[in-house]
């Protein structure tokens, strides 16, 4: 499975008509070939609003038939793309759904990304993948991904919730004694959250 990150700002002024544009028609990216999940949220920024598209397939194979060498273009979706400037993609393979409850809707998604020497991050993602129940019952989604880049790994470790949590602060470390261990590491919560 590949987990895919595409993020940047949305355009200025456009914010309420992307908003449309999300309720209306993002049900269509559901129709890509091999697309397990996709799922929209939005933040305000320092400088500007900002967006990810979090979304999940079933292998490399098909998010590259669908969207294009290394999976690097973003699908048309009518009344949606034209509202987003997009600045990164990412790509994390998953070797499974640590969490998945689709009958139950996010209205917050989390992405802590951390990364550390190659062969460091397997017992990290297990780590992750093992305590994910101590979190409460406001997740219904979870993906813990990973891709090497020369001698480091970026382990992802992204969340879905259906409440704002009362009892952590998602700005914070979910598992301070593993975000310790990252060379870096860095989180980012969005407020609104749409899937497909």
């Amino acid at each position: 499975m590949i987990l895919r990150l595409v993020r940047g700002r949305v355009v200025p002024g456009r914010h309420a008509s992307l908003r449309t544009g999300l309720a209306e028609s993002l049900p269509q990216a559901r129709s890509l070939v091999g697309v397990i999940d996709v799922l929209v949220g939005l933040r305000a920024g320092a400088e500007a609003n900002e967006f990810v598209v979090i979304s999940t397939w079933a292998s490399a194979d098909d998010a590259v038939a669908a969207l294009g060498p290394e999976a690097r273009r973003v699908a048309a979706v009518p009344n949606v793309t034209e509202h987003l400037d997009v600045r990164t993609i990412e790509l994390f393979e998953l070797d499974e759904s640590v969490l998945v409850e689709p009958d139950r809707t996010p209205v917050m998604a989390r992405i802590g990304i951390g990364s550390i020497e190659l062969g460091m991050d397997v017992e990290i993602q297990q780590e992750l993948r093992n305590r994910l129940h101590t979190l409460g019952d406001e997740v219904v989604g979870a993906y813990v991904g990973r891709r090497i880049r020369e001698n480091e790994v970026d382990v992802a470790f992204v969340t879905l919730w259906s409440a704002v949590p009362t009892e952590r602060d998602l700005d914070e470390p979910l598992f301070p004694d593993v975000s310790d261990r990252y060379t870096a590491y860095a989180i980012e919560v969005y407020g609104e959250v749409y899937r497909a």
